[in-house]
Parts: C-alpha cells; structure tokens; sequence
C-alpha cells in the first residue's frame, strides 16, 4: 500500500491512500484508490481486477469521483457546482512477446454517468435569468490501442538505456455505443533511447506525441500543455509526487500555457548520471543510489 499526500480538486491538502495485491503467481490482481480531500463533498475511489490466467488479459474497473465545476448560473450570477462521475470500464489486451521486442493490443469500454449535483434551492428570484442546466448524461468509449517496444532498461543509465517504443490509440463514442454525446479522438506517440558511444552510460531520449479530438461531449479533448504550476503547488510537491509531470508538458512556459482540442509535443533530453552515492540509513526505507541530470529542450503547442 502507499500513502500519498498532495493537493486536490477541492484543497491543497488531499491523502490517497493505494492498496496493490496479488495472488503469489501473479494471475489475480487488485487495486484500490480512496482519496480524502477535506473540503471535497465526498471521497473519490477506485477498484480494479484483473485476471491473467488466460492467453489474454481481462480487467474490469469501477470508479466515483466528485470534481468542482462553473458556469452554472442562478439569480444571475455565476455559482460553482460538483459534478458527480460514475464509471465502469471493462477491458481485454494481448501482448505478444519476442526476444527484444514486445507487440501489445488492447480493447476497452468505458461506459460513464455524470451530473451536477446543482445548488438549486430557497431565494430564487423569479424575475433572475431561467438558468440553463449544465451538460449531463452518459458518455459511453470504446478505445482500440497498438503499442510496440524494444526498450532495454539499465541500473547505471538514467532511465531507459536504449530502444524504441510506439503508442497509437483510437476512442469512439456515439450512438452506436450507446453514448449521450459523440466523441472521436486519435493519439499516437513515439519514444526513443539512444546511448552514447563514450564512457559514463550517457542516454539521448527522444519523444514526439500528438493528439486530435472532436465531438459534442463538453469535457472530452481538452488537452493542455505547459510548464509546471509552480504558482499553486510548492516545487518539492511538484517534484516528489509527479503529479504535474503528465504526458503534455511544456517545460519553460506557464502551467496549462495552450488548451484545444489537439496537440504536438516534442521533448529531447541529454540524460548523464553525475554522481554515485549508493548510500542508505541503516534498515531504514530511505536510499539514495544516484544523482542524475539532463539537459532538455521541448517545443510544441
């Protein structure tokens, strides 16, 4: 189990607590989030199980959160609302395995309700703007994903040593699924690890991501990329927990700089170990085996 303790949707002081277990093969697999935020109405969880007996991988997941939301208009004036999101997704993914390779195919569907729990009620004034109902309803998704890799990892390198590994996944949702409101979206990303040819396990990694979405659901293909939201979470934060170290980010511009309905991302670092420590306290859980550095450029919007 772990214990995480990082900013929430509702306050700066949210706990998740994460239970991981497994059979002592490895066939059956369970995990489970709580995340206890302070001023958040209700907690948020997540369970899921897998089975891996089979020549395939079957999973189902089931998921409650509660996230603050605007525009809700009432006596003309804008007032903050929580959405409630239930969802339930199902899963099945194959993966083929060769020497230094390994192909993976996944299939999933998603099916989810979500609505405002509105703040309607005593002191409306009846001659105010009839308030327009936020969107809600059910947003059914069924993804496809391929993904390919022959990245090697190394104790010495800094992160991956060497390799390839590529990522492209289709989302649909419609009618056909069952789904109140339609969404489209394709991604697809390529990552690669070059070593250097002189001593000291020096890695040159490479990244280009890319995304495009359309459809009427409201919250669906809302990408954004930036820099790291220095302003509302303490740098320590931003750095222990990785929680603002996403797929889209744009290091050297403001948090959440560019938004819409794509993206391109590109990132090169120079990866180097600097310093070998390889020092512990005692039986204490506290390590330090190395100190790393890179030098990075990213460009994209």
């Amino acid at each position: 189990y772990t214990l995480d303790y990082k900013p929430g949707s509702y306050s700066d002081n949210a706990v998740t607590v994460s239970i991981s277990t497994s059979d002592i093969v490895g066939l059956h697999n369970l995990d489970a989030t709580l995340t206890l935020d302070p001023k958040a109405p209700q907690p948020s969880v997540a369970i899921s199980y897998a089975y891996n007996r089979l020549p395939f991988n079957v999973g189902v997941r089931y998921s409650h959160s509660v996230v603050p939301r605007s525009g809700y208009r009432l006596n003309d004036r804008t007032v903050p609302f929580d959405e409630v999101n239930d969802a339930v997704t199902s899963s099945v993914s194959y993966t083929l395995y060769e020497d230094f390779a390994s192909h993976s195919l996944g299939l999933s569907f998603s099916a989810a309700h979500f609505s405002g729990a509105l703040p309607f009620g005593r002191g409306v004034d009846p001659y105010s703007t009839v308030p327009t109902d936020p969107p809600s309803g059910n947003i059914n998704i069924a993804h496809l994903g391929y993904s390919f890799s022959t990245v090697e990892g190394s104790i010495e390198a800094a992160g991956p040593a060497r390799g390839v590994t590529f990522q492209i996944g289709l989302d649909y949702g419609g009618p056909y699924v069952g789904s109140t409101y339609t969404a489209r979206a394709v991604s697809s990303s390529i990552y690669g690890y070059i070593p250097m040819p002189w001593p000291g396990h020096h890695t040159l990694a490479l990244r280009a991501a890319a995304a495009v979405s359309a459809g009427s659901y409201p919250r669906y293909g809302a990408y954004t990329v930036g820099g790291y939201d220095l302003d509302n979470n303490a740098l320590p934060s931003t750095v222990i927990s990785g929680v603002f170290n996403g797929a889209f980010v744009l290091r050297g511009y403001p948090a959440r700089a560019y938004s819409g309905s794509g993206y391109f991302l590109q990132n090169i670092e120079y990866r180097a170990p600097l310093l070998k420590i390889d020092r512990g306290i005692s039986t204490l859980p506290f390590y330090l085996r190395r100190i790393d550095g890179s030098l990075f450029c990213d460009w994209g919007g």
